[in-house]
């Protein structure tokens, strides 16, 4: 009766949330009650509806979202509910959202976090921060896909890293059935995803940007990519040179579009040859929207004198 009691007295408003968006999602039989979160969730998941978080106590901080195309494992710091992590299989790739409450970590104020289990470890950016909750994502393409999976299964160590003074360690008890319930309904519900938690490879190649990339940069990568190959395989053909010219300036502006975004194409040392250089994360760049040392110096500076100034005037 205090079960009921309580039920009945939850706000219209989340109440209202789960019958919107529970009653197509599947219902497997290991389902004892969906879950409602206040937390934000990851764009592309808020708008595959319908959908519905589901639980079991097997799961213990675990759950599942089942959306109508997405499905994602999510994890959910208890008691207090202020940290959400969404690990999202897609066709050839995978997503890490983070969603933080900036009262409950300073490090949640800052522009990227760190992500490790086992052998992974990647960089999630800030791509979002409304209303007390800051939004960090990333994406994983590469081979670490397989290792994050392996991890998973092995319930390996997992950490959430805001600076080098606060780590958040994951609760990795019910990972472990959380996923292969998860595994058992995208292989039921044809949902796209990678090996193996797909019985069948994706029929498109998959794309190979560098992981952390977010999704909608990968066309401007893939384009910027095709220039590279063209310009450096142009290179012998003397017959050429006038075409070559303008295949690698449009892979210039593409790769300055990129850098713009915050992912540059080599070292910087103008002897690395072309067919040697790798993208990487700018680091502390203007392109990257992160300040420099040089200017948060000189706005320290500019505040001091205009305090001096302000002191010499009250005297």
């Amino acid at each position: 009766m205090r079960n009921l009691f309580v039920y009945m007295t939850l706000p219209v408003m989340i109440f209202s949330f789960q019958a919107t968006h529970v009653m197509a999602a599947p219902q497997p039989a290991s389902i004892v009650s969906p879950i409602v979160t206040s937390a934000p969730i990851p764009n592309d998941l808020a708008a595959n509806t319908p959908f519905q978080f589901q639980y079991t106590p097997q799961y213990e901080n675990w759950s599942l979202f089942l959306g109508r195309t997405i499905y994602s494992l999510v994890w959910t710091q208890k008691p207090q509910e202020s940290v959400m992590m969404y690990i999202t299989p897609h066709a050839h790739m995978i997503t890490i959202d983070v969603i933080g409450k900036k009262q409950a970590y300073n490090g949640f104020r800052k522009h990227f976090i760190q992500w490790n289990i086992k052998n992974v470890n990647v960089t999630l950016n800030k791509v979002g921060d409304k209303k007390g909750w800051a939004k960090f994502s990333t994406t994983i393409y590469t081979q670490n896909i397989a290792k994050l999976i392996t991890a998973l299964q092995e319930a390996s160590p997992m950490n959430l890293v805001l600076t080098p003074f606060e780590t958040i360690s994951i609760d990795m008890n019910g990972v472990q059935t959380a996923l292969a319930d998860m595994t058992q309904q995208i292989r039921t519900n044809n949902i796209e995803a990678p090996l193996p938690l797909a019985q069948t490879a994706p029929r498109e190649d998959p794309p190979a940007p560098p992981d952390g990339m977010l999704p909608n940069l990968v066309p401007l990568y893939n384009q910027a990519q095709s220039y590279i190959t063209q310009c450096l395989e142009m290179a012998g053909e003397s017959n050429q040179q006038t075409s070559r010219q303008q295949v690698c300036l449009q892979r210039n502006e593409l790769v300055d579009q990129l850098e713009k975004a915050g992912w540059c194409w080599g070292s910087g040392d103008p002897d690395e040859h072309d067919k040697d250089k790798q993208w990487h994360k700018c680091i502390f760049t203007h392109k990257a929207g992160i300040p420099t040392v040089e200017e948060n110096v000189q706005k320290d500076f500019e505040k001091a004198k205009s305090m001096s100034k302000f002191n010499d005037s009250a005297q």
